[in-house]
């Protein structure tokens, strides 16, 4: 009888242990999806971020251009109509600009870009 008794004792004793176990299980999960989301949210909230950088970059790279005088291409065809020379010079002007963006991906931080920004105004000023 006594060893019935300390089996069910132990029996009792291994289903509080249990029960403290799914209760440590289950607070791990709301941890855990708790976590998830806040995760989600945040790389939701980050692409959000990254998708309006990009479209600010893009207006302001389109605005530069446009300061400097050239102008990236429009998705439609091309006019015909532009004259051999001005071809040549628009794309003299688009070696000079990759040349001085190599030369300012060569410089650190802010310096790179006054460079390129004072490159490619002098290169302006001295067209003809």
């Amino acid at each position: 009888m006594e060893k019935i008794t300390k089996l069910e004792q132990t029996i009792q004793a291994n289903a509080t242990l249990v029960e403290t176990a799914e209760t440590q299980v289950n607070q791990a999960n709301e941890t855990l999806n708790a976590y998830r989301q806040q995760s989600e949210t945040r790389l939701t909230n980050l692409q959000r971020q990254l998708a309006a950088s990009e479209a600010k970059a893009a207006l302001v790279q389109e605005e530069f251009m446009s300061a400097v005088g050239v102008l990236p291409d429009k998705p439609s065809a091309p006019s015909r109509s532009a004259s051999v020379g001005g071809d040549k010079r628009l794309s003299e002007l688009e070696a000079k600009i990759l040349q001085i963006e190599a030369e300012a991906r060569k410089k650190p931080g802010k310096i790179a870009i006054k460079s390129l920004c004072w490159n490619i105004v002098s290169a302006r000023i001295r067209r003809p």
